[in-house]
């Protein structure tokens, strides 16, 4: 279990902005013992090589750009496998996004050396290939609401807790953590661990209590934002999972049987520019993708919203000193300096470029557009070039009808209507998922009277998102009122003509509960 993976020395000038990055090789060591007790304790006998995963019967791609609305649709999906009766129309899912185990297997940065997002088939190698199924089929399942085995949950959630918090629990004797842990939750939730929103902040609480070095500030499911805590950015804390980290439900670690079976969702926004890559990966199975679309105003919010977010998102070094108005000149907790040698997430090659090497003078309004517009292009691309059946699903819909949306997604992946999916979709606009406002019902249209709101009407004016909305089912966003919403027609199930695939609406963006920008 000892597959130690060769970390990239990162220059002088960012040295301290990686701490804690050195650590991979004992994450996985601590994290394949863990899954090894995990395996006794559900009494299983299965190998532990990885080969489990490429038994997936089919694979689903949740593609989107990055703020679209992915993290609770893709949470509502999880529990869409809950209590499936019919297990070839399940979902299984990882608890969280996939670039943690890229990076565990060498795939991403700081791990590997390029400071962007896109893979290729050539990428796929064939020893992190091994280290990556190996990483995901410890962790392939759906979430499970009630858990009684809370043994089970502690080393469960001691395994994320090594995403999150690499350098400091790694120094911990594996025993003893998860004998915390443990004791914690049982005196927590002595009847047994029952998920919830309220429930899941005890668990975090909980795993403060034991480790005082995690921060709640740093959490999707954390209500406290503690101002000093930001000065962990600034003076360049890293974690393997991006924050803000997710807090797990109890969860059901898929079988050979589930995955020869059910179908497997990948999910990360970065998978724009990684098509090829997972198709390498899963060369066997049919991959079909779920298209999630939304008014670019919104996301180009939402990214600007992320980049000054003093608690999370910013990942990528940058060895000089950036200049982006409205970002490097932003002032806000934890002051600026830091942000001067970081970008946000999901950041494609030709971006990356821009940014890193070429010095262009962007201002951050300029940046998120191109974040939004490249994601989509790729997805659009590739999606045609690999002959990829493609339903479109827009965000505004699952804002305005979850419900109703989620039976369309269902029948048009062929998944089954599950209780514990549609539990989930009545809850919808209370969940809170990769949120940067705490404000309820009205973060969709925060745009309309942010500091960024003039420019961002202005890139609309010009044009700039109009090729790329209009394939997406849009329209013209230069000829929409701006400050209305794109229009909405009734929902219906629609033939996409270029990727000759099953689509959900047309003509609308499809989010929950407006503070899951």
């Amino acid at each position: 279990m000892s597959n130690y993976v060769k970390t990239t020395r990162i220059p002088n000038r960012t040295q301290n902005f990686a701490s804690g990055r050195y650590c991979i090789g004992k994450v996985l060591e601590l994290r394949g013992c863990a899954w090894e007790r995990m395996l006794d304790i559900l009494g299983r006998s299965q190998p532990t090589d990885g080969k489990t995963v490429e038994c997936a019967r089919q694979i689903c791609m949740l593609a989107s750009s990055s703020r679209g609305g992915s993290s609770v649709t893709a949470e509502l999906l999880q529990w869409q496998g809950a209590n499936c009766s019919d297990a070839s129309s399940r979902l299984l899912t990882l608890p969280g996004e996939e670039k943690p185990h890229l990076i565990l297997a060498g795939l991403a940065f700081p791990t590997r050396e390029e400071r962007f997002d896109d893979l290729n088939e050539a990428d796929a190698k064939k020893s992190p290939v091994s280290k990556l199924l190996l990483e995901m089929e410890s962790e392939i399942g759906h979430p499970i609401p009630y858990c009684d085995n809370l043994q089970l949950y502690a080393t469960q959630l001691y395994r994320r807790l090594l995403l999150q918090w690499p350098k400091d629990l790694a120094e911990l004797e594996i025993k003893d953590a998860i004998r915390r842990l443990a004791q914690a939750l049982r005196i927590s939730f002595p009847q047994g661990y029952r998920d919830s929103e309220d429930n899941r902040r005890q668990v975090l609480n909980a795993c403060a209590r034991c480790f005082p070095f995690i921060r709640p500030s740093f959490y999707d499911c954390g209500r406290v934002r503690v101002d000093a805590d930001t000065t962990l950015l600034a003076n360049g804390s890293w974690s393997i999972e991006e924050t803000p980290f997710i807090m797990p439900p109890p969860w059901h670690n898929a079988t050979i049987q589930d995955l020869e079976r059910g179908s497997l969702l990948l999910r990360d926004p970065s998978n724009a520019w990684r098509f090829s890559f997972w198709q390498a990966v899963f060369p066997r199975q049919r991959t079909e993708v779920l298209h999630l679309v939304r008014d670019p105003r919104e996301s180009v919010q939402g990214l600007c919203d992320g980049w000054n977010y003093p608690f999370g998102f910013q990942t990528m070094p940058s060895d000089s000193a950036l200049a982006i108005h409205g970002y490097t000149d932003h002032s806000g907790l934890g002051g600026i300096e830091w942000k001067r040698h970081r970008l946000n997430f999901s950041i494609c090659r030709t971006l990356s470029r821009k940014l890193l090497e070429e010095h262009q003078q962007m201002s951050l309004v300029q940046v998120c557009a191109h974040q939004w517009k490249d994601a989509h292009e790729s997805i659009l691309a590739e999606v045609e070039r690999l002959k990829l059946p493609r339903a479109v699903v827009n965000f505004a819909d699952l804002r305005k009808a979850t419900e109703k949306t989620f039976n369309i997604i269902c029948a048009a992946i062929r998944l089954e209507k599950s209780h514990s999916g549609v539990a989930y979709a009545k809850s919808f606009h209370d969940r809170w998922v990769m949120a940067t406002t705490l404000a309820k019902r009205v973060s969709h249209e925060r745009w309309k009277n942010s500091p960024f709101s003039e420019e961002i009407r202005a890139l609309v004016s010009s044009c700039f998102f109009d090729d790329v909305s209009v394939k997406l089912g849009l329209g013209k966003m230069s000829s929409t009122p701006l400050d209305a919403a794109p229009p909405d027609d009734e929902l219906v199930a629609t033939r996409n003509s270029s990727a000759s695939s099953i689509g959900v609406p047309d003509e609308y963006v499809a989010e929950p509960n407006p503070s899951n920008a």
